[in-house]
């Protein structure tokens, strides 16, 4: 910007220096002055036009001017935007990243996680901190107040969960073992039930686990990967596996110098039982789970691994499978449904009646899901994921509602709201009553979009 207005003042003392010459010039020859008039106004355009550019490239500084020079109306109308933005609060407190923030439901105060392994409450309205929450031994991964506001609820890398008075930044209830995620498990998602004293976290172990906030007892285990689902998985590892060791025996017969070998698989004895056990475990699976083609179990705390433990056969390899991680969770908030959502890293959603723990809905879509969310009013869960779509599913029988194109790249993030009419509101362009959603993307985007349920 200083730059162009160096240029700019050399071109205009050396216009100045030459004015004399044109003036002179202008009396012999008419054609000479007309040219010096028009070189004289271009010099004038260049110099204004540069001034905008840098004005535009560098929005936050408005570009050096000559005493005398008037603003451009786009100038004006740029300085005019950046004088009725606010001065940015700016609240300091954790010595390493923040993780995430959640906002209050009544009041104006801005609960954040850090890395550093605490949490923070601040007034945002003074910037003032209210308390620090400190007692975890990983980093804070995720948060919330409760819906009364009366409690925060926040987990960890190190696999617990801590409730907190957030006035005092009192530690109430600590959260481990027992039916809980091992310690070192991190929970990546977390939501509180709307009316009692429940909350569910999901965890990169492929759970979620629900419990009671006031007696700090785990209720249940709900797993995204069923235990059918796990020994076919296995079971068809497993033959792979010997499949291939016995191509290449026979391979290495026949190079030998045999004309004829006899295909024997290792083990086959042992992978057909592995198979039938599958078949075994699949037709005792829910209809419901088994109809989904992604099954899910649900199981008390209590003998958290006797399922996995048992799938294995003595004296075979352990193979190692992804486990998807539970990204998203949440309580139903519509009166009289007792129903809970999952949704996981390898694209399935799960809605789980709650008074049995059995999986109600299952739904696949493609990419992963990054955040879910109910809609407030409906029996309807909301979810965006990492191909860039948002998506909203009937969770009664999951049925596909919506599919909406929010984001080129990954969506990082969304909020759904319905928006209530105030008393006395006349705007006829704001969709009263209907669901909005506010996305932010990986490419650098963020979107408003209506979901018309």
């Amino acid at each position: 910007e200083e730059r162009a207005h160096a240029r700019a003042t050399e071109k205009s003392d050396d216009e100045g220096a030459a004015a004399p010459h044109a003036a002179a010039a202008a009396a012999t020859t008419p054609a000479a002055s007309a040219t010096a008039a028009s070189s004289a106004a271009s010099a004038e355009e260049g110099d204004e036009r540069a001034a905008q550019c840098a004005w535009e490239v560098l929005p936050g500084r408005k570009p050096s001017k000559s005493k005398g020079k008037k603003k451009s109306k786009q100038q004006k109308a740029a300085s005019a935007a950046k004088s009725s933005y606010p001065e940015p609060l700016v609240l300091e407190g954790p010595a390493e990243d923040i993780e995430w923030m959640a906002w209050h439901p009544k009041s104006p105060a801005l609960l954040c996680g850090s890395a550093d392994c605490t949490a923070w409450v601040f007034n945002a309205s003074t910037g003032e901190c209210i308390s620090v929450l400190a007692g975890h031994e990983g980093a804070v991964t995720v948060g919330v107040f409760s819906t009364s506001g009366k409690k925060v609820i926040t987990a960890s890398d190190d696999g617990t969960l801590r409730v907190w008075a957030p006035a005092t930044g009192e530690c109430k209830t600590v959260i481990r073992g027992d039916g809980w995620f091992e310690a070192g498990d991190p929970v990546v998602s977390l939501a509180c039930h709307p009316t009692k004293p429940l909350v569910i976290a999901g965890g990169t172990d492929g759970t979620a686990r629900l419990a009671n906030t006031a007696t700090g007892r785990v209720l249940a285990v709900l797993r995204h990967r069923s235990a059918a689902a796990a020994t076919l998985e296995k079971a068809s590892a497993r033959a792979e596996d010997a499949l291939a060791k016995a191509v290449d025996a026979a391979t290495s017969r026949l190079r030998a110098g045999e004309t004829s070998v006899e295909l024997s698989i290792p083990g086959s004895s042992g992978a057909a039982s592995d198979g039938a056990e599958a078949d075994a475990v699949a037709s005792a699976a829910p209809a419901d789970a088994a109809a989904s083609g992604a099954g899910g179990t649900s199981e008390p705390a209590q003998g958290d691994a006797e399922a996995e433990e048992g799938a294995e056969d003595e004296g075979a390899d352990p193979v190692e499978m992804d486990v998807p991680s539970v990204e998203g969770v949440g309580f139903c908030p519509v009166e009289g449904l007792q129903l809970a959502a999952t949704g996981a890293s390898d694209g399935t959603m799960r809605v789980w009646d709650m008074s049995t723990f059995s999986v109600r809905a299952a739904c696949r879509q493609e990419g992963s899901i990054v955040r879910l969310q109910w809609h407030p009013t409906e029996p309807a869960v909301v979810t965006c994921a990492s191909d860039g779509s948002v998506r909203a599913f009937d969770a009664r029988d999951g049925t596909t509602i919506a599919v909406l194109a929010a984001h080129a790249e990954v969506c990082l993030d969304m909020q759904l709201r319905v928006w209530d009419r105030p008393d006395g509101a006349t705007d006829g362009s704001v969709p009263w009553g209907e669901a909005v959603i506010a996305t932010g993307g990986d490419d650098g985007r963020a979107a408003l979009l209506e979901l018309g349920i």
